[in-house]
C-alpha cells in the first residue's frame, strides 16, 4: 500500500522548497518555522505508515505479540486499530 497523501501541495501565495518537498502557507497564518515544522512531519507519513505495515505484518504473523499489564494478549485489538491507521491512510 502507499500514502494516499501527496508530496507537493499547490501553490496559493508563498512556497518555500524544503527538501523533496514544498510547503504552502496560505489562508492559516503560520511562522516559517511552524511551516517547517508542518512539511518535516509530512515528509515523515510515507516511512511512518511503511513502520506501521511492518508492525501490523508482524502481529499478524505471530512474529510479535502485545500483552496488557495483566498479561492479557492484547494484539487482536491492536492490529485491528493498525488495519484502520492504515487504511485511512491509503484509501480515499
Amino acid at each position: 500500500m502507499e500514502f494516499k497523501g501527496t508530496k507537493v501541495f499547490n501553490v496559493d501565495y508563498h512556497t518555500t522548497s524544503v527538501f523533496p518537498y514544498k510547503y504552502v502557507v496560505s489562508d492559516i497564518q503560520e511562522t516559517d518555522e511552524e511551516a517547517k515544522a508542518n512539511a518535516l512531519l509530512i515528509s515523515k507519513a510515507p516511512i511512518h505508515l511503511q513502520e506501521l505495515q511492518e508492525l501490523f505484518e508482524k502481529l499478524s504473523n505471530g512474529t510479535i505479540s502485545i500483552y496488557n499489564s495483566d498479561g492479557g494478549n492484547i494484539s487482536d485489538a491492536y492490529k485491528k486499530h493498525y488495519n484502520k491507521l492504515i487504511k485511512e491512510a491509503t484509501e480515499i
